[in-house]
């Protein structure tokens, strides 16, 4: 009876908390009920068997009836007290609560308004580039005309100039879908899967196209990791490119490599070409920044953007480490598990 009591007063006290007033009550009604039940058995009938107790055994059945409904009316006393939300304790915890439900609310409220809104860019995003692509192919077709009817009444002048045009119309182009793939870039999430790096590093070259004089050099065994393939894809096409587009070389290398830890990758894309002064390290990662004039290289400025806001969407970093003449190494660090991406971690798991 005495172990018994124990338990049913763990339950009285679990049912106020957990179901309510009503239910606390209803379990307290039980558990007198079980207490009155049980001391009929032992004081009335002879299934009780007091063979263990040698001597007199009057002490056993002492206020037993009364301690132990007592202690029942006591428990449930004070768990239909802190129910009740008149203790300062449970008010506080109450209000924190009611706090919580309210700021989830909101939440949710605010994501879906997000979400609506990205909804929403993406389809306007699509429209006006529609919309600025039209003239620009209109003006790209009317030079091709005009020059198809001069023939060769055209002068040489006159011909550079329509060249620059179509040169400035492709430029154009190519700025609106940059900056509509860098609006999406953190949006073009797929499922992770196995990836074998120096395959995806490889597929990645051959896609964008190799110069005859380009040279890409595995320093080590790429590895092998669960993630986004699309993603990463995207990261190394982008470093690649920029390593073989802006070298001034004649013969161009490229460096690959990565050091596993076990927090994640840190990959490195490291070329032979000019360099990049410490000046500029940070400026080359805004968008539509680049140290070339747009007529030397054509660039849209928003390559290395967009890798930037893929890597730290996943939890990573990006960086460059180079100087003048000594070719520049853009290394990246790649998390295993993305949530588990925390600056300060990434912090402390970057391996220069």
């Amino acid at each position: 009876m005495n172990s018994g009591t124990m338990y049913l007063c763990v339950l009285i006290m679990t049912a106020f908390m957990l179901l309510g007033a009503r239910a606390g009550k209803v379990f307290t009604g039980i558990a007198i009920l079980n207490v009155i039940y049980f001391f009929v058995i032992t004081e009335y009938t002879s299934f009780t068997n007091y063979n263990l107790f040698k001597g007199d055994t009057s002490l056993i059945h002492q206020d037993a009836l009364t301690t132990f409904l007592l202690g029942l009316f006591l428990v449930a006393a004070q768990s239909n007290y802190l129910n009740s939300g008149k203790n300062v304790i449970i008010e506080k915890i109450s209000a924190q609560k009611d706090e919580l439900l309210r700021n989830n609310q909101k939440l949710k409220e605010y994501t879906a308004s997000l979400e609506k809104s990205n909804s929403e860019l993406d389809r306007f995003a699509s429209i006006v580039s529609h919309d600025l692509k039209a003239p620009l192919r209109a003006i790209g077709n009317l030079t091709g005309w005009i020059e198809e009817d001069a023939g060769d009444q055209m002068s040489k002048e006159v011909r550079t100039n329509f060249d620059m045009i179509k040169q400035r119309v492709n430029r154009m182009e190519d700025l609106i879908n940059a900056i509509l793939d860098y609006s999406r870039a953190d949006r073009r999430i797929g499922e992770d899967e196995k990836v074998d790096t120096n395959k995806l590093v490889i597929d990645t070259l051959d896609f964008i196209g190799k110069p005859d004089n380009a040279e890409l050099i595995f320093t080590n065994q790429l590895p092998v990791l669960f993630s986004d393939r699309t993603r990463l894809s995207q990261v190394f096409s982008n470093l690649i490119g920029n390593a073989i587009k802006y070298n001034d070389k004649p013969d161009i290398k490229v460096f690959v490599s990565s050091i596993e830890t076990p927090e994640g990758f840190t990959f490195s894309v490291k070329d032979n070409g000019p360099g990049i002064d410490p000046l500029y390290h940070e400026r080359i990662f805004v968008i539509f920044q680049t140290l070339n004039r747009r007529d030397d290289v054509e660039s849209t400025g928003v390559g290395l953007a967009i890798v930037k806001k893929i890597v730290e969407d996943c939890g990573g970093k990006v960086w460059v480490e180079s100087d003048l003449g000594k070719g520049a190494d853009f290394k990246f660090f790649w998390p295993k598990n993305k949530k588990n991406a925390d600056p300060v971690l990434i912090a402390a798991t970057i391996v220069v």
